[in-house]
């Protein structure tokens, strides 16, 4: 069972699959690293792969709520749940 999240909370900071990396910018970690170019400061080009980068305020369709957040909107709503991840499997 996963209860309703506020539209306020679908966000990059409370999704399972981002990283957060300091400054409220994290990465992605939803789908596999994505191919890349980029110059680098010696003007060259480099090709790699790479997790999109996000701000924590950042949404997608994609959004998985944290165990945190659920358990938070769990305690909320007076449900009690062991484990909030438990219907993933």
């Amino acid at each position: 069972m996963t209860p309703n999240i506020d539209e306020d909370d679908v966000r990059c900071v409370n999704c399972r699959y981002w990283l957060g990396l300091g400054n409220y910018r994290g990465s992605c970690h939803r789908k596999a690293p994505a191919p890349m170019v980029a110059e680098n400061i010696r003007a060259t080009t480099e090709f790699k792969a790479q997790w999109p980068m996000t701000g924590a305020e950042d949404w997608c369709g994609d959004f998985a709520p944290t165990a945190q957040l659920l358990k938070e909107y769990l305690e909320h709503s007076g449900h009690k749940h062991k484990n909030p991840e438990a219907d993933d499997r």
